[in-house]
């Protein structure tokens, strides 16, 4: 189901009890209370999709639903604690893909989460080290994940591969502005990819990125510049 509209408690009423594994919103949530009984109320729900711009409460409203995969958009990420509780008490929760534009804590937020699949598309400064967590620390907390994806503006190739060092994924998919793959990034970045079967990366051609795929145990591999 799929809604695209200011909210209302007609509509937030309207949803309730409803047998539905699959809800998107595009809305202006005002009103939270009516908002957070309705989802509470879909107990069949396995996909939820929010994209809102402004809601300091409309985390509370996620809070111990059964659902299996996330999708936020937010544009700015406010709140970050609400926001963090709210995803930890997500007990069945196995995919989760946040699209945002300002959050300084994201990586605080994502630690320890039993996920198996992670899809981030920020800002370069939302993967940045703050509050003591770096992104390597966050990645490797994920102890459940196995598919990764990340589309950032921004990021220096060298760093990144540092950051998945040691991770067991089986499924990554890159796609960011960086500099060119230098041939002193070979070894970290084989290092980082040893454990996939399955790659994509949109990246622009450089001196040693051909190298980074020799031996590699991959069954799909997809390049794009």
């Amino acid at each position: 189901m799929h809604n695209k509209r200011n909210d209302n408690t007609g509509l937030w009423e309207a949803l309730r009890g409803l047998n539905i594994k699959s809800l998107s919103l595009q809305s202006i949530v005002n009103h939270v209370e009516s908002f957070s009984q309705s989802l509470s109320s879909l107990t069949r729900l396995e996909y939820l999709s929010i994209q809102v711009n402004k809601c300091p409460d409309v985390w509370e409203a996620l809070r111990g639903l059964n659902i299996k995969r996330l999708k936020l958009i937010p544009s700015i990420l406010n709140h970050v604690e609400s926001f963090s509780h709210s995803l930890s008490s997500l007990t069945r929760l196995q995919s989760l893909s946040i699209k945002v534009y300002k959050c300084p804590s994201l990586l605080k937020v994502l630690c320890g989460l039993p996920i198996k699949s992670l899809t981030l598309s920020c800002w370069m400064d939302c993967l940045k080290a703050n509050d003591g967590e770096s992104l390597s620390q966050s990645l490797s907390s994920l102890t459940k994940l196995e598919s990764l994806s990340i589309n950032v503006n921004y990021i220096r190739s060298h760093d990144l591969w540092e950051d998945l060092s040691g991770l067991n994924i089986k499924s990554l998919t890159l796609s960011w502005w960086m500099d060119y793959l230098n041939v002193k990034h070979v070894e970290s970045c084989s290092q980082s990819l040893s454990s996939l079967k399955k790659l994509s990366i949109k990246v622009y051609d450089g001196p040693g990125l051909w190298k980074i795929f020799h031996g590699l145990n991959i069954t799909s591999l997809n390049l794009s510049y």
